[in-house]
């Protein structure tokens, strides 16, 4: 996936990972939501089983979980488990 070098994946594409996704963009980042399918509306998005394991993206690559919790914190505790896994650098951001 050509391009991707510097991109800032962010896992999800709900109401939060698109919030993370507006703010970096408003930083100047490229930001990109590892979806499940393409379905993006509007938003720029790989899917999960091709960026995972892309070897053409630089190690470690950036990524911001986008997966909220009310109160079931399971599904972004797996999340994190899994991408920590495969070498990827979590990072935070701040909206300006």
């Amino acid at each position: 996936m050509a391009g991707l070098e510097d991109a800032l994946f962010i896992i999800g594409s709900g109401g939060h990972a698109r919030v993370i996704y507006e703010v970096a963009h408003i930083l100047g980042m490229t930001p990109y939501l590892i979806c499940a399918n393409m379905e993006t509306h509007g938003f720029n998005c790989v899917v999960e089983d091709e960026i995972i394991h892309d070897k053409s993206v630089r190690s470690p690559k950036k990524l911001i979980c986008g997966i909220g919790s009310v109160s079931d914190t399971q599904a972004r505790w797996m999340a994190i488990q899994k991408y920590s896994a495969e070498s990827w650098e979590f990072m935070s951001i701040i909206h300006p």
